[in-house]
Parts: C-alpha cells; sequence; structure tokens
C-alpha cells in the first residue's frame, strides 16, 4: 500500500473520530447542543476544516508535480521506508506515521549506521515491496547498548551511508511533515524546528567527518572521488573520438541516432548547460541563437545557443540558461553536435516537413517536443530516461580505463575542472554553472560569461579573438536546403517572419526565434561536416556519410573544395601577431 493512501486512511479515520464526538456531545446535551455563531467564539466548522485540507492538499500536488522526475524516485521509497518502520517499532501508536523528533532520531541513527544498500536496492526484498528491513534495524541499534543496557559502543559499518543519503532522507521526512500538515494540521503541531533539534545536525556532521576516515581504513581508491574529473578532462577528446568511431559501420538508423545523440550530450554537458536532467528536460522551443562580434578583438562573428531552463531544482521560480558557442576544434562543438542529431532525427521521423503556417502559429502543436526523443517512438512530449547515455558513457570510460564517478553529473563536474585548470575566475566560473547565484544574477545579468564561453570554446587565452575559419564559408541556398532541417525550416522561417509582420506585435515570437535558431544549426551542419572530412579523413567512416543524401551531392563537393582553401589558407592571427612582432624587432 503506497504512503499516499496510509496518509488518506489515517486522515479518514480521524474524520470518523471527529464525527463521532461530536454526536456523544449532541447525545449528552439532550439533542439540544448549543448552536454557536462566529459573532459568538471563532470555531472552525468541519466544513471549514474540509476545504482547508482540500486546498492543502492541491497546493501540495501542485508542489510534487513540478518536482524533477529523479527527486520523486529518490524521494518516493524513503518515505514508504518511513511508513514500513513506523509499522514495525510503533505498530500500536493510531498516529504512528506522524514525522515527530523521537522516532526521526531513531530511524535516522539506523540509516547513519547501516552499511550501505546495494545499487538498485535487494531484488528480494523491492519484489515484497519492502523497503525497511527490520532484521537489520534490530541487528544495527543492538550493537548501541552492552549488556546492562548503557549505551557503551556504537555501530562501525564497512561501508555506511554518505553525506548526500543523509541529506536526501532528511528532505525526504521534511517533505513528508509538510504532507501531513496539509492532511492533518490540528495533529501535526510543532514546527519543523521543533523536530529537526541540534542533536540531529551533530549525527549529520559524524556522517560528513567519517568519510574519509573510512576510505583511508578500506584502502578506497582514491581517483574515483573529487579527483576523477580532473583525470578525465586529460582523455577528453579521446571519450568524444569514442563516441564518433561507435557509429561506424551501423546500418540500424536508429541506433546512429542515438550515436549522436549520446555524443551530443556529452559535448554540451560539458562545454554548456552542466546540467544532464535540464538537457533530457528542454524542448525545441526553449531554443534560440545570437550572433555578436567584438569589434576590437575578434575576427570572425560568434554563433551563440542559448537554451532556457524553466524547471530545475534551484531555479526557485526563475530562469537559467544554458549557453555555448561553436568550438575551434570542429571535433568538440557541442553546436556541431546538436545540428548533426537534429538532421538525423528529422531525416527519419520528418516531424516538421508537413506543418502549414497556421501549424506554426499554433504553439500547441509544437511547444512541447521534447529536444531528446527517441525517432522511432510515439509521443515526442515525454522526457526520455537518461539510462542509455550514462550506461554509453560508463562502457566507453571503463573502455578507456578512465575513472570515473557520477555519470549524470559528469558534465557539471568537468566543465568546471576544466575552467580551473583554464585559471578561470572563480566568480565566472559560478556564473557559468549558475550555482548560487545572487540578486544581480538572477535579475540583471546578461546571463552571458563571455570569458568561460570562449575558454570551452578552445579560446584560452584572455586576449585571444575569436577564430574560426570554417564559419566563413557560406554554403550556398541549394546547398542548405537539401538537408533534413533545410528542406522546411527556411521556407517556414520567411512565412512567420511575413505573419509576425503583419500582426504588427510578439504574436508568434517564440516560432520566429526557434525557426532562426534552426536556420542558423543547418549551415553549421554543412560547414562542420565538411571541415570534418578535411582535417580528419577517417571520420568519413561514420554512417552518417553514407545516411545524409546531401553529403553526397556535387553541391556538397564543390562547398567542401571551398572550404579546404580556406582552412589551408587560413592562419591562427596569434602566430600571425608573433610573425609581425618578430619581424618589427
Amino acid at each position: 500500500m503506497s504512503f499516499r493512501r496510509r496518509l488518506i486512511q489515517s486522515q479518514q479515520k480521524r474524520a470518523a473520530a471527529a464525527a463521532t464526538t461530536f454526536f456523544e456531545q449532541n447525545i449528552v446535551f439532550g439533542g439540544n447542543a448549543p448552536r454557536w455563531t462566529s459573532r459568538d467564539v471563532d470555531i472552525d466548522t468541519p466544513r471549514d476544516v474540509e476545504i482547508n485540507t482540500i486546498l492543502k492538499n492541491a497546493v501540495q500536488e501542485i508542489g510534487d508535480k513540478a518536482r524533477p522526475t529523479n527527486s520523486q524516485k529518490a524521494m518516493d521509497p524513503k518515505k514508504e521506508e518511513w511508513m514500513q518502520y513506523c509499522d514495525c517499532i510503533f505498530p500500536s501508536d493510531p498516529y504512528r506515521y506522524i514525522v515527530s523528533a523521537e522516532k526521526c532520531y531513531k530511524f535516522m541513527c539506523y540509516q547513519s549506521f547501516r552499511e550501505t544498500k546495494k545499487r538498485g536496492g535487494e531484488k528480494l526484498l523491492l519484489n515484497q515491496c519492502k523497503y525497511f528491513d527490520y532484521d537489520n534495524y534490530k541487528a544495527v541499534m543492538s550493537e548501541f547498548q552492552s549488556e546492562d543496557g548503557a549505551v557503551s559502543k556504537y555501530p562501525s559499518p564497512k561501508n555506511p551511508i554518505g553525506y548526500s543519503v543523509f541529506q536526501s532522507y532528511k528532505a525526504a521526512l521534511k517533505q513528508l511533515y509538510r504532507e501531513q500538515q496539509a492532511n492533518h494540521g490540528a495533529t501535526v503541531t510543532n514546527s519543523w524546528e521543533h523536530v529537526w533539534l541540534p542533536h540531529f545536525d551533530k549525527l549529520r556532521d559524524h556522517v560528513k567527518m567519517r568519510r574519509q576516515a573510512v576510505k583511508r581504513e578500506n584502502y578506497q581508491e582514491k581517483v574515483d572521488g573529487a579527483f576523477a574529473p580532473y583525470t578525465i578532462v586529460e582523455h577528453y577528446g579521446e571519450i568524444e573520438n569514442k563516441f564518433f568511431e561507435s557509429i561506424y559501420n551501423i546500418a540500424n538508423i536508429r541506433s546512429i541516432v542515438t550515436g549522436f545523440r549520446h555524443r551530443f550530450c556529452f559535448l554540451y554537458l560539458t562545454s554548456g548547460i552542466l546540467r544532464c536532467e535540464s538537457v533530457y528536460q528542454a524542448e525545441l522551443s526553449d531554443f534560440q541563437a545570437i550572433v555578436m562580434k567584438n569589434e576590437e578583438r575578434d575576427l570572425h562573428p560568434l554563433l551563440i545557443m542559448i537554451m532556457q531552463i524553466p524547471f530545475g531544482k534551484t531555479n526557485k521560480g526563475s530562469i537559467r540558461y544554458g549557453r555555448a558557442t561553436r568550438h575551434r576544434d570542429v571535433r568538440l562543438c557541442c553546436i556541431g553536435a546538436l545540428t548533426f542529431y537534429l538532421n538525423l532525427r528529422f531525416f527519419v521521423t520528418n516531424e516538421f516537413s508537413n506543418f502549414s503556417l497556421s501549424d506554426w502559429c499554433d504553439n500547441s502543436k509544437w511547444f512541447d517536443m521534447k529536444l531528446l526523443v527517441d525517432v522511432h517512438g510515439t509521443d515526442q512530449t515525454q522526457v526520455m530516461r537518461n539510462d542509455s547515455y550514462s550506461k554509453k558513457l560508463k562502457i566507453i570510460l571503463k573502455d578507456l580505463g578512465v575513472p570515473y564517478n557520477k555519470l549524470l553529473h559528469l558534465g557539471r563536474n568537468l566543465g568546471a575542472k576544466m575552467l580551473d585548470l583554464l585559471e578561470e575566475l572563480k566568480d565566472e566560473k559560478r556564473s557559468m554553472g549558475q550555482w548560487a547565484p545572487d540578486v544581480i544574477d538572477n535579475s540583471y545579468s546578461s546571463k552571458l560569461p563571455m570569458r568561460p564561453i570562449r575558454k570551452l570554446a578552445g579560446y584560452t587565452s584572455q586576449q585571444a579573438p575569436y577564430h574560426n575559419p570554417r564559419s566563413m564559408v557560406e554554403p550556398s541556398m541549394a546547398l542548405l536546403r537539401q538537408t533534413p532541417m533545410g528542406s522546411w525550416c527556411y521556407d517556414a522561417y520567411e512565412s512567420v517572419c511575413e505573419a509576425t509582420r503583419s500582426a504588427m506585435g510578439n504574436n508568434h515570437q517564440t516560432a520566429l526565434q526557434v525557426l532562426k535558431f534552426f536556420c542558423y544549426v543547418n549551415k553549421v551542419l554543412v560547414q562542420d561536416a565538411a571541415a570534418m572530412l578535411i582535417l580528419y579523413p577517417d571520420r568519413s567512416k561514420n554512417s552518417v556519410f553514407q545516411v545524409l543524401p546531401f553529403l553526397a551531392s556535387n553541391e556538397f563537393d564543390l562547398f567542401r573544395g571551398e572550404m579546404r582553401k580556406e582552412l589551408l589558407e587560413a592562419v591562427d592571427p596569434m602566430i600571425k601577431a608573433w610573425i609581425v612582432l618578430c619581424l618589427v624587432l
């Protein structure tokens, strides 16, 4: 039985008890109980209590729906474990599920001194819907007492829970406490501060401080911890190459699209957004692009890809942004990786090929389409599971012999460590990763920290101008329209532009910006495909070069010749400046 059903049943029992009490009072008064009004005394009627309970539950449910999927998966089993704990330890208590300080402390002491559960849990217990192991609880708690009953020792688990697990249990209890306040506020009279007392923090500090001591006692690998991302930085290019090589000589189009989706996730999570769950929740309507150029420094304009992040653990009602620009190395460019993935996806699904102007002007027909989808899936508005990406990344890291931890948060760790090694300022790193932003960042900042954006794009020197010669070779419109995306995005953009001008307002602005973004990244596909074949000819073995028809066209051959000439003649401006300086001296 789920914890929500138990709470509802408990609420129903309390309501029945209240009705019985009211009936008995009326019997005592002989059926002539005094009728008070609000003028006599301020007493809540049963109907008022019921309405307030309904309103509290509605607000609580709204908050639950807004929770990230992974948070929900982490919280709900812990709440069920609390309910089963209460059933075993306090079976005769009619209010046993109510969160109180005494019950919580026993529960948290057990969690703090038990062995870490296997990843995924014990299958035998889970098949029986058992989250709380009563026998293990008795064994752990018995170690606290000696034969005379005095506390003289405590358990020493070989592999205890960590600080993050302790905090997640605290969060689950606090969430359950709030739900109980909404369901039966009269019973839950104490505030959370009277539940989570100072000695809980002492227990938390013990869990936090013992981590290094336990690792030393068990001789755990040191590189698998916080130092792992620094080790992975050294193999960053090799990891991307493994993603690309994994798609060589594959005939299954679904596997090809999946491979390029994984490659995009890896590159974008490292150099753009740094948050895995936000990428999986992202929709196509969240994207737009701007082109900007620092006239005093840059030789070429920067194409900056911006993604809105409306939902997340740290948003607190505000919108955050993921942003990146084109990398100087075509192999590590997350925008190029995105356009490869999107064109392959549209080649298979034909999602927008039959869209008319009225379809684009009707936001309900395309706003909810997710960025990351299974091309053989039936619903493009559902959030994908991230298991496929994490499993692929794990295989590649094991194949390279690279230590790893926290696969889904690898981009967050790796991007920050890359900026560390590039000697980026602390405040700029915080702005790039959007960790604990202040009021100015939330309300007035442009959200475009250009220094870390440039450095993650390969321009490591503060004085280095943005120099990307492949971005300056313009494909013909005939070639651009041969791509899966180009076959419809230009016509759609022009028609929406005309409709927006006719409306004389802000109507259809999201469609306009998204289509403009599609037009930008479609050109990136043609440029990066040509540059990749010229600079790294071995990559022609990738199945994408046999799947997309435009790559075998005469127009693309002509464009590749223009690109080859530009890349061979291009000189790095820093080298050029150094040569000029030497000649002057």
